[in-house]
């Protein structure tokens, strides 16, 4: 998780910074320092780079491929071989992050409420899409709406798509940060008479007609040529 602070996030600055890690050149608000990583993220980042510098700029990209590293290494190391279900968490956190990626400029916005919540409004703008995202602004960060703005995506097509907006709201309420689970919460009971199956979807048979010689047709070339499916193996150039 990342440190933030929401007071500089409007911070636009043009000069491009290196990642330490890739060694390309990005926009400060493309990355974070090392001394903004959380402690035990930044220990696997050492074990793994032992040059890695706290007071150096790493980009989202590479922070993002340590972070799902060090998520399966955490997962394999307390449960042992991943399953399907823990693959998909994986692969979430990369799907996530694609959503900070190549941000071209933020704005803080200011506080507004969403619901009875007092929130940093924060704006970001990217190449494809932009988006606002509101945080709470009180002891905890949580999230509490995010909203896309899709209009960038209709500017290549139609000109008469090109004045609408689309966006859609997500709200996120009822936050739980100290939820208590039990063995039973993970426990899964089949219910009588059922099967085991590898997939929802059946797999279809091979069509009939697979391996079978094509049948007679005829069709017209171009120009009106006619060409019969017999003479295939006699002219090949008629193909």
């Amino acid at each position: 998780m990342l440190a933030i602070n929401l007071k500089r996030v409007e911070a636009t600055a043009s000069r491009k910074v290196i990642c330490q890690i890739c060694g390309r050149a990005f926009l400060p608000q493309n990355g974070a320092i090392g001394d903004n990583v959380r402690p035990s993220l930044a220990e696997f980042i050492k074990s793994q780079r032992p040059n890695w510098d706290p007071h150096q700029f790493i980009c989202f990209g590479d922070l993002g491929a340590f972070r799902r590293d060090y998520v399966k290494h955490t997962l394999e190391c307390e449960i042992g071989e991943l399953t399907s279900l823990d693959q998909e968490v994986i692969e979430s956190l990369r799907e996530h992050e694609v959503l900070s990626e190549n941000i071209e400029k933020s704005e803080y916005v200011g506080l507004e409420k969403v619901g009875n919540v007092m929130c940093h409004h924060c704006r970001f703008i990217q190449e494809d899409f932009d988006w606002d995202i509101w945080i709470d602004a009180g002891k905890q960060p949580l999230v509490h709406k995010v909203v896309p703005d899709l209009r960038k995506q209709l500017e290549d097509g139609s000109r008469k798509m090109q004045d609408a907006q689309v966006s859609f709201v997500v709200t996120i309420s009822d936050w739980n940060v100290a939820p208590k689970f039990t063995a039973a919460d993970f426990t899964f009971t089949p219910p009588a008479n059922s099967q085991k199956v590898d997939s929802f979807i059946p797999e279809e048979p091979p069509h009939p007609l697979l391996g079978q010689p094509a049948p007679t047709f005829a069709t017209t070339q171009l120009p009106r040529r006619r060409w019969r499916q017999h003479t295939i193996n006699s002219d090949l150039s008629t193909c």
